[in-house]
């Protein structure tokens, strides 16, 4: 599982793995099935993993997620 704590993702507290690596939204949107994320070109609903990210929460103005197990979070635009 992931981390549901959210002092992980206080700006505070991460170690801003996203900025090593360029992971950005590309899009959000909702379905029948819920609230979706676009990154990297793939779908991501909350608790979905693919590849290195783990997508913990979908916010109205930040995703939180997990870079190969370092939380980190990524504005929507």
């Amino acid at each position: 599982m992931f981390p549901a704590d959210p002092a992980l993702f206080s700006s505070a507290a991460l170690t801003s793995v996203s900025k090593r690596l360029p992971f950005k939204v590309q899009g959000t949107g909702r379905s029948d099935k819920g609230v979706y994320v676009i990154i990297g070109g793939n779908v991501y609903r909350e608790g979905d993993t693919k590849g290195e990210i783990t997508v913990v929460k979908i916010g109205e103005e930040k995703v939180d997620i997990l870079i190969n197990g370092e939380p980190d979070s990524l504005q929507i635009r």
